[in-house]
């Protein structure tokens, strides 16, 4: 536990959690004043945490879905969709059929989302946010006793868009994460060396003239590289699982290695069973 200062005014806190945690953050508030009192404010931390509302005009339509029906009403169905998506309005609209837009931060991915009263259609190539809408609505369902007929399609075509993206990304972290480590070591050699870069080649010091940059890159994404291996790891569970394959035996642990270098990372499609 973190004391503040006496004279603190404002506080801010930054944490991070994947995506199919979710609970709620509870802050207690307890000003210098008399007599003593507290304020809660409370936070829900939901599954699907890393999509936000979008009001895009959404041409593209994602190549795999997830589709309920079952006697629930049309509240339930707003009711059960929140709890897993930020940015719902607390009551559903008078209308019979509503359709909401989300879009990954993380991954780019777009999620649709159109339900009415016995019916939920999910429409995504993020199949790891299908596989949690899933579990989540099951176990909703179960608590009611109302009985579900779930239906879902998991296309290859989502599996490789996932991947390219998650790749892309995590190749321009790693060589970032490369060169700053590269800098520190030439800065710290020509401090022992008193060379002061006479020695250096162009694209050294290219690099070291570049660091603020990078360095100011790699602040607006903390954690990122950290993040979207740990996606590429849930992906791996969640392709196996929703397709009903058995993972190899060390299959996880040689994906987890072939994470850490960007030279391996093109190659990560072959681990997933097609």
């Amino acid at each position: 536990m973190k004391r503040c200062q006496l004279n603190t005014t404002k506080l801010e806190l930054k944490m991070w959690s994947h995506e199919g945690d979710h609970g709620i953050l509870t802050a207690y508030i307890t000003p210098l004043l008399q007599p003593k009192c507290c304020q809660v404010c409370k936070f829900p931390i939901k599954p699907l945490l890393y999509h936000q509302r979008t009001k895009k005009n959404i041409v593209y339509q994602p190549q795999s879905f997830l589709a309920l029906s079952g006697g629930f009403s049309l509240s339930e169905a707003h009711l059960w969709i929140s709890n897993c998506l930020p940015g719902f309005p607390e009551k559903p609209a008078s209308q019979e059929n509503l359709e909401y837009s989300f879009e990954s931060i993380i991954l780019d991915t777009v999620l649709l989302c159109a339900y009415s009263r016995g019916s939920i259609h999910i429409k995504t190539d993020n199949i790891t946010a299908i596989a949690i809408l899933k579990d989540n609505f099951s176990r909703d369902a179960t608590r009611k006793n109302i009985k579900l007929d779930m239906t879902y399609e998991i296309s290859e075509g989502s599996l490789i868009l996932m991947i390219d993206a998650i790749v892309s990304k995590l190749k321009t972290d790693i060589k970032n994460d490369k060169t700053l480590k590269l800098i520190n070591a030439i800065k710290q050699l020509s401090v022992n060396s008193n060379t002061n870069g006479e020695s250096l080649t162009k694209e050294y010091l290219l690099m070291i003239l570049n660091e603020d940059k990078l360095k100011k890159e790699a602040s607006q994404r903390p954690s990122r590289m950290q993040r979207l291996q740990a996606i590429m790891l849930a992906l791996f569970d969640d392709w196996h699982k929703l397709k009903g394959l058995n993972v190899k035996p060390n299959s996880r642990e040689d994906l987890q290695e072939a994470l850490q270098t960007s030279n391996t990372l093109d190659s990560l499609i072959s681990m997933f069973e097609l």
